[in-house]
């Protein structure tokens, strides 16, 4: 899944916060038939509040492709906004190291 690829950017300014793995595991407990859709998208939706107060771009991005995740079980188009959000995050935070060089 593209979001566990780009956790590591929001774990790394928040480590003590666990919403992308509450994402995940709602989106497993959703997809193994234990919750419905309801609360899944409630978490979604906290999620997507989160994402939108979140000044770090990587860590932003990471949360958005997370948004995104649980809905690809309805729309398969949904996978391109999650693989798009990872690109994202993994640009922005390549792009901070590159700036980083450049001032040393």
């Amino acid at each position: 899944m593209y979001v566990e690829r780009v956790i590591n950017f929001y774990e790394e300014l928040y480590p003590g916060d666990a919403q992308l793995h509450l994402v995940l595991t709602v989106l497993n407990d959703y997809l193994d038939e234990k919750i419905k859709f309801k609360e899944l998208r409630r978490v979604i939706l906290e999620t997507y509040k989160i994402a939108r107060e979140t000044k770090n771009l990587p860590a932003q991005f990471a949360l958005r492709a997370a948004t995104l995740a649980p809905p690809v079980g309805h729309s398969k188009e949904h996978n391109l906004g999650t693989a798009l959000y990872a690109v994202k995050a993994i640009f922005y935070a390549r792009q901070g190291d590159f700036q980083k060089l450049e001032e040393e």
